[in-house]
């Protein structure tokens, strides 16, 4: 039996004596299936262009055989892809273990990508941990490959940019093509594609979402699921919202709700992350994720009061109404608002915002990390209310009454406004640590 795990060195079968080739990232199983039958790595590894590759070619690591090629994404000269991914069906003597030497890389999955988050990289024969945080949520490259006299290019969109940590060597090597990218609970977010020509350059990964999207298409259907820990982890899904499916759903606990088991989870994110995108877009450009998770915070904790005071289960409903309720945050405030409420120019920006926008796209990824329970944060420490004092003329009678005022960016917290239910602490440091 051969040992296949994350962080292997492998290469394609017209690799094997040059000494080039790049890492397994994940194990895959068909949802469904009991076993761990294929493998995940890059499809510049796998699926050399100029080496033609063919499904059914061999994979090798150590000199042995592991499996085939079964899919991968990189075909054309000068198309454009969404993932650098191949499929790698393990053969019959291939015996997968998601822990390497003792250690399991891998804990989940997560689809939460955004700016400033710290990733690490799983390379080859790892004794330390290679780490970075993503620079930009969205890139395009064009790569180039020039195996003697012909050059191939690939361009590739929606990648993920990303910087080595000043600290750590080695982040993104060459022969770390096809590792795992983890976040900093050891989540894969995605499949470590290239890198610059020296340390300090970017490198670039393609997202997990993307890979398993695309394989699943390259394989007329499949879907196909994480291997960690002798289990399978199984990427958010449609959702069935028949009363029979919902009644199968255990409700949680309202302060950590899994709301993507509910209907109203997808308007629920939507006017979320408008609510972000407009309230702190400017923010989240200088200082990156805490700008807009403040704000979401700020909009749970409105949501759990309200939750208490009406004795009913959170549910995204609860989320939708405390974003839109009349004159709270001024970025729901149309232009035909009497004069009472000073309209606000970012109604009609917001509900115009574009999908492909990249603070739209930060945003909408962070209120579904929210909705999911996947994350929460504790940068408001509590709070219920904040403004903005660019936009603030007057002081009105809430701001000056209420105490232990904060800034994030360009946004000013306050204690103490009408009397809420998590308000009841004098010093803003009383909350640091605390359950919200």
């Amino acid at each position: 039996m051969v040992l296949v795990y994350p962080g292997q060195a492998i290469s394609h079968q017209s690799q094997v004596s040059s000494n080039m080739g790049g890492t397994l990232g994940a194990l895959l199983r068909v949802i469904g299936e009991d076993i761990p039958r294929y493998a995940v790595t890059c499809s510049h590894v796998a699926a050399p262009l100029y080496s033609m590759p063919k499904k059914g070619d061999k994979i090798y690591s150590a000199g042995d055989v592991i499996g085939e090629l079964a899919a991968w994404t990189l075909h054309g000269d000068g198309e454009t892809y969404t993932s650098d991914a191949a499929l790698i069906r393990l053969n019959d003597a291939a015996e997968p273990s998601d822990a390497v030497n003792g250690r399991t890389p891998i804990t989940g999955y997560s689809k939460y990508i955004c700016e400033g988050l710290p990733v690490s990289v799983w390379g080859q024969n790892d004794s330390s941990i290679k780490r970075g945080k993503v620079t930009r949520t969205s890139s395009e490259l064009l790569i180039y490959k020039d195996p003697g006299s012909e050059k191939i290019s690939v361009n590739l969109k929606n990648f993920v940019e990303c910087i080595s940590d000043l600290n750590v060597s080695g982040f993104g090597d060459k022969s770390d093509s096809g590792s795992a990218v983890l976040n900093s609970r050891g989540r894969i977010i995605g499949i470590f594609a290239a890198s610059g020509k020296d340390s300090s350059a970017s490198r670039y990964f393609c997202r997990m979402s993307s890979v398993l999207r695309d394989l699943s298409l390259l394989t007329e259907g499949l879907e196909f699921e994480v291997y960690v820990h002798n289990q399978a982890v199984t990427p958010p899904r449609s959702i069935d919202f028949s009363t029979a499916a919902l009644q199968q759903v255990a409700v949680p606990d309202h302060t950590r709700p899994n709301l993507l088991l509910m209907s109203d989870a997808q308007a629920a994110i939507d006017v979320l992350a408008r609510t972000l995108w407009a309230e702190a877009r400017n923010d989240y450009r200088k200082l990156g994720a805490i700008a807009y998770e403040a704000i979401c915070e700020v909009i749970f904790n409105r949501a759990k009061r309200l939750a208490v005071r009406r004795g009913q289960k959170f549910n995204p409903a609860l989320i939708i109404f405390v974003c839109k309720q009349k004159w709270q945050f001024s970025c729901w405030n149309p232009e035909t608002v009497p004069d009472l409420v000073a309209p606000d120019s970012n109604y009609n920006a917001m509900k115009k915002v574009r999908e492909d926008n990249n603070e739209f796209i930060a945003a909408k990824s962070i209120a579904s990390a929210f909705l999911s329970g996947e994350t929460y944060t504790n940068h408001a420490k509590g709070v219920m209310h904040y403004y903005n004092p660019a936009d603030v003329k007057e002081p009105q009678d809430w701001i000056t009454t209420a105490y232990g005022g904060f800034s994030i960016g360009s946004h000013v917290f306050l204690y103490g406004v009408d009397g809420g239910d998590y308000d009841t602490r004098k010093n803003t440091s009383d909350y640091a640590g605390g359950n919200i």
